[in-house]
């Protein structure tokens, strides 16, 4: 068994996740509709091509005298996807869509599992949902779009009998990249630059008049509109931060945008998103 340190942006969401176990704000995912016959055998065989090849869909967390680990189990077993069959419901994609705004309100046991449940929701013959649900400990939006653009790329291939080429992407390698930069004189530039440039504290960027909130079912959601002004603010700091590391902490869009070529081609959680409370 493979043990490594989690990364920074794990760290955070592990600490704001205990601070509320029965959340499951750091859910992470929905679901693909998927049209036609479906092979049960290639579908299944494409989600253990994907969680085999990727590590961190085998890491599990454990905190111990309050330092968390990550544990990367050898010979993860044969996934089976469950599949819902609601074809005998007067209107199934109801039917389906309420199950799933519901299992999505539940929050994932963090320790000691492996956080990601994948379900195939039966519409009729040929019409199915593909649900996925993902822990942000172990994914975030660049991920989980890589999950479905591999799960359509191998599925097809299936399809086709012919061979996906599948590589073994370890997270691991990120984390252990990422705590070594904390440990950097590099970091400690970077650290030093941002203490200066933000002795003054700069103008709220946000007013809580532009939040919107609404309810859905027992999950909730906010939505947060961005003048053209703050939208200019952010663009102006995502081109200041290019040439500095910290770029890649503050602004997804930076990253993604500055580093592509870099990026290898495997899935884990590379940017944190905290929940904070607003207080009147």
């Amino acid at each position: 068994m493979k043990t490594y340190a989690p990364s920074v942006s794990q760290k955070l969401i592990w600490l704001d996740q205990a601070k509320s176990p029965d959340s499951a704000k750091y859910n992470i995912g929905g679901y693909a509709y998927l049209e036609g016959e479906l092979s049960y055998s290639d579908f299944n065989r494409t989600l253990n091509d994907i969680i085999h090849s990727q590590e961190i869909y085998s890491t599990f967390f454990i905190e111990e005298n309050f330092a968390l680990s990550c544990f990367v189990e050898d010979g993860v077993g044969e996934y089976q996807i469950d599949v819902i069959d609601l074809t005998q419901h007067a209107d199934p994609e109801r039917e389906a869509k309420t199950w799933m705004e519901n299992d999505f309100s539940i929050a994932f046991a963090v320790e000691r599992n492996y956080l990601f449940k994948f379900v195939l929701l039966k519409i009729s013959e040929s019409k199915h949902f593909w649900y996925a649900k993902v822990h942000h400990l172990i994914s975030d939006g660049f991920s989980f779009k890589l999950l479905l653009n591999q799960a359509a790329e191998i599925y097809d291939a299936y399809t086709r009998s012919e061979a996906y080429p599948l590589c073994n992407y370890q997270y691991s390698e990120y984390a252990e990249d990422d705590a070594a930069y904390y440990h950097s004189q590099g970091m400690a530039e970077d650290r030093a630059f941002w203490m200066e440039e933000l002795k003054i504290m700069p103008a709220e960027l946000f007013g809580r008049q532009n939040l919107i909130e609404y309810k859905t079912f027992s999950a909730g959601s906010d939505t947060l509109y961005l003048s053209k002004e703050v939208k200019a603010i952010l663009e102006d700091a995502a081109l200041f931060q290019k040439g500095s590391r910290a770029g890649k902490y503050d602004l997804c869009h930076t990253c993604i945008e500055q580093d592509q070529e870099e990026i290898p081609v495997y899935s884990g959680c590379f940017y944190e998103f905290i929940s904070f409370e607003f207080f009147s």
